[in-house]
């Protein structure tokens, strides 16, 4: 704790700040009490030392860690959508800001960093959030640290040490107990209007892999029926906590068009004929508002799971995503084609997540290399090519 003490002498009142460095009494004096002030506060929130280092930071001119992200953000800006930019806001000002905002940039340490990451971050929120935080500072730093700008010498989240994650497998529904899910939603469905929308949205995420917040957002001008009775959507708008349908993804990625599959194409076809074009397709049945995922997880999507006999496994509607991608895996569709139908940024994104689902074979392609490696069943062509090239001399070094 530090306190101020007003001082009057023969030059006038002065304003002291007494703390205690390392065990012994200090002080710093100030010729205003607005001064006096925003130095105990800084010496009360980021200890005496960094207190110091910001004030003379200031008397100096040099480049706090704010000035630094408020022109880092900004530039980066032109990349990003506008929920993606602002969530880049937020996370800074709620777990950057407390600890480093009033920093001078330069003299940011890698111990500094540590520190933060092992008793500020840490205890508070999961590995996940700590890696997504540090990435960002990291990203501030790497900018700022570039030859080009020279605004720092050095990047201090370089050699941070990150708490381990336990990455747990993914949880979805097999066939037969999404087909258990479906059949109880219809069920509810004929005596509930409610019920008959909610199984019109979980239908619609099973045939989209789509977000629970992405799947309750459309509106009817985000679906398409093409001549051919195929039906495609479009992400053009999303539920975001706080402020309700905001008009993009996150990312560009997330923006996607896809085509609907299985009974949420059917659906989708039946819930827009005498909507208007701004309507949504899923609108809360009880408000007529957007409908929130947790008003819906909690109002419909638990009753229709334990309708179905699932209340034991405790699914979530999250569960519908990874069980999209299960199926999408058992049709053999490609890692880019399942990337693109999840709007994930990066390939990366989805090997991490469902790397274990998507490492299986299909039963084709192991038919075809068991015909490779069985010379009794191997095409004689395929067996022939093959040994001509075993046989080629290996060409000589220059």
């Amino acid at each position: 704790m530090a306190s101020i003490r007003e001082r009057t002498g023969s030059r006038g009142t002065t304003y002291a700040v007494l703390f205690s460095r390392a065990g012994k009494q200090s002080s710093q004096t100030f010729a205003t009490e607005k001064a006096a002030v925003k130095f105990r506060k800084l010496v009360e929130a980021v200890g005496p030392d960094a207190a110091i280092e910001i004030m003379r930071g200031e008397k100096s001119g040099a480049k706090t860690v704010d000035a630094l992200a408020r022109e880092w953000l900004e530039w980066k800006r032109r990349d990003m959508t506008v929920e993606g930019h602002r969530d880049h806001v937020r996370q800074y000002e709620r777990w950057i800001e407390p600890t480093f905002g009033q920093r001078v940039a330069e003299n940011v340490t890698e111990r500094d960093v540590q520190h933060w990451i092992d008793n500020i971050l840490a205890p508070a929120v999961g590995g996940k959030t700590v890696a997504k935080e540090h990435a960002l500072l990291h990203g501030l730093f790497k900018w700022a640290s570039a030859k080009s700008r020279g605004y720092v010498t050095h990047n201090p989240c370089k050699e941070s040490e990150l708490p381990k994650r336990t990455k747990a497998p993914v949880r979805g529904l097999t066939l037969p107990e999404l087909a258990a899910l479906l059949a109880a939603a219809e069920r509810l469905a004929k005596d509930s209007p409610a019920f008959r929308d909610a199984a019109d949205v979980i239908s619609t995420m099973a045939g989209t892999g789509w977000r629970p917040a992405e799947a309750l957002s459309p509106a009817v001008q985000h679906v398409e029926v093409a001549d051919d009775g195929k039906i495609f959507l479009s992400m053009g708008q999303v539920f975001r906590r706080g402020e309700g349908i905001v008009p993009e993804g996150k990312t560009e990625a997330a923006t996607r068009y896809l085509r609907v599959l299985g009974p949420g194409a059917a659906a989708l076809s039946r819930r827009v004929v005498g909507r208007g074009w701004d309507e949504l397709v899923f609108p809360n049945p009880t408000t007529g508002e957007a409908w929130n995922p947790n008003a819906f997880r909690r109002n419909y999507w638990q009753p229709i799971v334990t309708a179905a006999g699932l209340a034991e496994r405790k699914p979530t509607p999250y569960w519908l995503r990874h069980t999209h991608v299960l199926l999408c895996v058992k049709a053999g569709l490609s890692l880019p084609e399942i990337q693109r139908r999840l709007g994930h940024e990066s390939i990366q994104t989805t090997i991490n997540v469902y790397g274990r689902l998507i490492d299986g074979m299909s039963d084709e392609a192991a038919d075809r290399l068991e015909a490779l490696l069985s010379p009794a069943s191997a095409d004689a062509v395929v067996a022939g090519e093959v040994s001509q090239r075993v046989d080629e001399p290996m060409p000589a070094r220059p």
